[in-house]
């Protein structure tokens, strides 16, 4: 980098400390947001990152108006790290925490999936009306125009959004968290009482400080780890979730650059074609999300519930109960008598439908690994990448399951667990494939996208050990939506 010209060294530079900020404000931000979305409801935390992203637009606007260099900085860096802080993907997690907390079960998947629709749908012309506007009136004008736009999302939200988590759920939320706090202290002076005489006991106090600190920001982490059943028994169900996710983030978060520097060097690709593959796969991506995964979803649910009630019928009565769960649970959280697999509005049904789902999207994604570096002209990297069709709602699929294994007072902090573990894969894929691409890209490409394939297989081999007799099973209060006794399990 020291030999690349002047300008070019400081935008790289700049690229890297953005990307680092992006990955780092991102894992703590979807911590914050899992935790305090619980104890202060959807609607402030959407409104604080929304005002986030506010002032991240004004920041960027007066760094272009204010002449002096110092000004400049200071407002440049200002708007750096809260560009860090309010990135797109804050929206969208609390949105999508949103529409869990009042979507029916079987429409949990299509909801989310609409949701990354539009997000999708703002995606691809956003460039080009950006950079049609910058040329034509300059970029001090497209600033303000983004401003207004920010600030109309602020104002949207806050009159017409609704709170999706009611009282009664934020005051268990923050119940639950004191308890947890308080064991946590009274465990800290139990400690502290044992040191006593100790000449390291303030050191080991303040490194046992910073790792309640370090802990706490890593707290939603905690919900993936396995949990004692009253039977004895381990549910695993979030750890198998979160595993599978984290390798499904590994072997997908290097796919863009990869796909990249495959057609760039190896099928010697111009700018301009890249450019048609790349917004032929958001086009699919778009459609992917808003009509073929919604499609397949409900009608997918529909057949597998009247296959079900095909096989089961003439095998006697079914005590509607879900598989495998002990008497003591069903004393303590009974579940509905319409909670069958083959209702397929139903809460077990759902639950249970997702993760096939799941396995169908993923087995379409190493399906696209696994061909692609077998397309060699325009007309077979576009049919290679059709198949984003059939997996564009493999995100949604997997928040969905993750909802449905805990209740809903620990949504979002599961959710958020999911997240910063996706993070962690997202962040290791370039270390890991991109050493990989360096090594054979000139020599043997298909190393890198079947390398990718088999780390994909092993996610979706995970995906059988998610069990459903370790699903959440709805307690009497889960069953109340907002407040007006609307039974949401069927």
């Amino acid at each position: 980098m020291c030999q690349t010209p002047g300008p070019v060294a400081a935008f790289s530079a700049f690229m890297v400390i953005q990307a680092i900020l992006i990955s780092a404000a991102g894992f703590m931000i979807t911590s914050f947001i899992g935790q305090y979305a619980a104890l202060m409801g959807r609607k402030p935390i959407l409104l604080l990152v929304l005002l986030g992203g506010l002032a991240t637009a004004c920041s960027f606007s007066a760094a272009l108006f204010i002449p002096s260099y110092i000004g400049v900085l200071v407002f440049f860096s200002l708007w750096l790290i809260l560009s860090a802080l309010s990135y797109p993907v804050s929206t969208l997690m609390i949105i999508n925490l949103m529409v869990i907390d009042t979507a029916l079960p079987d429409e949990r998947t299509t909801r989310l999936a609409l949701i990354f629709g539009g997000m999708y749908a703002g995606e691809i012309p956003a460039y080009t009306i950006g950079g049609f506007i910058n040329r034509v009136v300059g970029p001090r004008i497209l600033s303000l125009i983004i401003i207004s736009i920010s600030l109309f999302q602020v104002l949207y939200a806050s009159a017409i959004t609704n709170e999706t988590f009611g009282g009664e759920k934020r005051e268990a939320a923050r119940q639950e968290r004191h308890e947890r706090r308080q064991t946590a202290r009274e465990r800290s002076l139990e400690r502290w009482a044992e040191q006593e005489g100790d000449s390291t006991r303030g050191l080991k106090r303040a490194v046992r400080k910073t790792y309640e600190a370090i802990r706490a920001v890593l707290d939603p982490l905690t919900r993936l780890q396995p949990v004692k059943r009253d039977d004895g028994r381990w549910n695993y169900r979030l750890t198998m979730i979160g595993i599978s996710y984290f390798l499904m983030s590994l072997s997908s978060g290097y796919v863009n650059v990869g796909l990249i520097a495959y057609l760039t060097i190896v099928l010697r690709r111009n700018p301009e074609q890249n450019g048609f593959i790349l917004t032929w796969i958001s086009a699919m991506q778009l459609t992917g999300a808003t009509i073929a995964f919604p499609l397949i979803s409900k009608l997918g649910r529909i057949l597998y519930a009247k296959l079900t009630a095909r096989k089961q019928k003439g095998k006697g009565p079914t005590t509607g109960q879900g598989p495998d769960i002990s008497r003591a649970e069903r004393d303590v959280s009974p579940a509905p008598s319409s909670d069958t697999i083959s209702n397929p509005r139903s809460e077990y049904s759902s639950a249970h439908f997702d993760v096939y789902l799941l396995r169908w999207s993923w087995s379409f994604i190493a399906l696209f690994f696994v061909v692609i570096g077998f397309a060699k002209n325009t007309w077979q990297l576009a049919a290679v990448c059709s198949l984003v069709l059939a997996f564009s709602g493999a995100h949604p699929t997997i928040q969905a399951i993750t909802a449905a294994s805990v209740n809903s007072i620990q949504t979002g902090e599961a959710i958020a667990g999911l997240e910063m573990v996706g993070a962690i894969g997202r962040f290791a894929s370039p270390l890991v494939f991109g050493a990989v691409q360096a090594k054979v890209i000139i020599t043997a490409p298909l190393v890198l996208w079947m390398s990718m394939a088999a780390v994909t297989i092993a996610g979706i081999a995970l995906t059988f050990f998610i069990r459903d007799d370790d699903r959440y099973i709805p307690t009497a209060a889960d069953l109340v939506s907002n407040g007006n006794g609307e039974d949401r399990s069927h």
